[in-house]
């Protein structure tokens, strides 16, 4: 029943999201914001992470989100995509540690849309769920996002995306060894 619920929703996702191109909703982030290149002809606003203190790990496998408070190491999963509360999880002190310098040393990287983009440009039809989700008080972040095949996803610069991706990854993967105790 799951899959079945997964593959209708992907369908429409897949069906809705033609040529769309994403609001550009960071503005309000209290973090700082600035310019620069860092990747190539690609312009980036750089967003400060100091001020998300929640993640939000997708588990696609499971059909749940993970929220994970950053200060306590404290994550409760929702099964079906967030409508039931599940089990609550504890990461180690080092996976703690880990996580937190990742945050602490990266900025996010949100490209800029170029108006010099032709009109007649032709994007496909594409969508790429968040890996993680980085919550404050103020705004919500999706990174590696898209939603067209023309769409640079919002991510951590540089190494830190491979990072927090390595990361999420190993976490989601072994969540019932993260039983609290």
């Amino acid at each position: 029943m799951r899959r079945l619920v997964f593959i209708a929703i992907s369908i429409f996702i897949l069906l809705h999201f033609q040529n769309c191109s994403k609001p550009n909703s960071l503005e309000s982030v209290d973090g700082g914001i600035n310019s620069g290149k860092v990747n190539g002809n690609q312009e980036y606003e750089i967003i400060s992470t100091k001020e998300f203190r929640k993640l939000v790990l997708w588990d696609h496998q499971q059909a749940q989100f993970v929220d994970l408070n950053l200060d306590t190491g404290r994550m409760i999963a929702y099964e079906e995509y967030g409508s039931v509360r599940s089990d609550q999880f504890c990461l180690t002190v080092e996976e703690l540690e880990k996580v937190n310098k990742i945050m602490s040393t990266s900025d996010i990287c949100d490209p800029k849309v170029s108006l010099d983009q032709p009109q007649e440009t032709m994007c496909t039809m594409m969508y790429t769920y968040p890996y993680v989700t980085l919550i404050s008080p103020y705004i919500e972040i999706k990174l590696g996002e898209r939603t067209s095949g023309c769409d640079e996803p919002v991510d951590l610069c540089a190494e830190g995306s491979k990072s927090l991706r390595d990361f999420v990854s190993s976490v989601v993967s072994s969540l019932e060894l993260h039983k609290c105790q």
